[in-house]
Formats: structure tokens, sequence, C-alpha cells
């Protein structure tokens, strides 16, 4: 019956969650105040790529610059998406 239950969550379930390792480079999500400021509807909704610095917890990530700065704020997995730079 588990198995059941567990196939049925699958197949309902949209959203996938995604595990990420330290050095990943993810886009995180722009604050409203900030697309507000620049081209309000126009405004790109997600910030420059960083790297995921360290993972703190469940879903949450600590990130840092490219250049290795620490950044102040913790982020959430829903507020991240990953970064698959062109070559």
């Amino acid at each position: 019956m588990l198995h059941v239950k567990i196939v049925l969550e699958c197949a309902y379930n949209k959203v996938k969650p995604w595990q990420s390792e330290v050095k990943d480079l993810v886009l995180q999500i722009a604050s409203p105040t900030q697309q507000k400021l620049s081209k309000g509807k126009l405004a790109p909704k997600w910030e420059d790529p960083n790297l995921i610095a360290e993972k703190l917890g469940k879903g949450t990530y600590q990130l840092s610059t490219v250049q290795g700065q620490i950044l102040l704020n913790n982020w959430h997995v829903t507020c991240l998406k990953l970064y698959y730079p062109s070559l």
C-alpha cells in the first residue's frame, strides 16, 4: 500500500525537488523593490549567478558571489534556480 501511495504522489506532484552541491551556480530571485525601481514589468526576474557557499539546512543555502564574497542573507530553495552557463 505504501508503494502505491508513493507512485501516486510522484504522478500528481509537478514540482520536482532538486539537490544542489557546494560550488554550484544558481540564480536568485530579484527583490520586488528592485524590479519596481529598474524597469517595472520588463525588469529581470532573476539576479546575476552566485555560488552556493554552504548548505545550512533543509533547503536553505548560504550564497557567495563569483569573486568569493559571502552574501548576508540565507536563501531557500524556492527562491533559487540552477544556472547553466552557455558555452
